[in-house]
């Protein structure tokens, strides 16, 4: 085999790891929400104990291959800035990690309070979150530009529902004190959210940079 072929080969299954990564990701942002409204405090436990450290180790082991491919190919151009990228993308991934259990640690929480509040407008910001990671990484994965571009775009739908929910505990709180601490829990996991759509829109940025050595940062157009 030619160190060409060899290089392709490993480049194809750095991009395999980088997709299983998100895979698991893409499940803890789903498990971490679905439990709060289920109440499900095991599977809360399984994302920050279990989920969490497979997570921190793929990202470790992505980064290492990273670095052993560039060493051993010393690759240029568009192959390299296809390896930076990944090693970007590998980082969000797990700060999307992070922020998955942050969200669950408030579910724990609220699992304990017996206020009621409708938020059924944290469960449309966590779809429009989802969309945006899971268009950022196909994009990526399938060297979709145009998609990446249309994240980017997408980040502002996100910002207006967590402002949305912000103004609306921030009256339920005013109105009724009892609600506070359930409120600010869910502030902080609308919070989260907001982080994890950010960080698709730095995956998608970095898409666009691999496959174009276009550099944009919050100009999409």
């Amino acid at each position: 085999m030619t160190t060409d072929n060899q290089f392709n080969n490993d480049l194809n299954e750095l991009r395999g790891e980088i997709s299983f990564f998100a895979s698991l990701v893409e499940s803890m942002i789903k498990k971490s929400v679905a439990s709060i409204y289920s109440k499900d405090r095991n599977t809360l436990n399984e994302v920050i104990f279990s989920l969490e450290p497979k997570a921190n180790e793929a990202e470790l082991e992505i980064d290492n291959r990273c670095i052993s491919i560039t060493a051993k190919y010393s690759p240029k151009a568009s192959s390299l800035r296809l390896i930076q990228s990944i090693m970007k993308i590998n980082l969000d991934l797990e700060r999307m990690a992070d922020h998955t259990v942050n969200i669950c640690r408030d579910g724990i929480d609220l699992i304990n309070q017996s206020v009621i509040i409708d938020n059924r407008q944290i469960l449309e910001m966590t779809d429009e979150t989802l969309q945006m990671f899971q268009l950022s990484i196909s994009s990526f994965y399938n060297m979709d530009v145009d998609s990446a571009k249309v994240v980017c775009e997408s980040d502002e739908k996100v910002d207006k529902l967590k402002n949305t929910i912000y103004h609306r505990l921030i009256h339920e709180m005013k109105i009724d004190q009892s609600t506070i601490e359930k409120s600010l829990l869910f502030l902080s996991i609308s919070k989260n959210l907001e982080r994890i759509a950010d960080l698709s829109t730095n995956i998608a940025e970095n898409t666009i940079y691999a496959y174009t050595g276009n550099t944009i940062k919050h100009s999409y157009k």
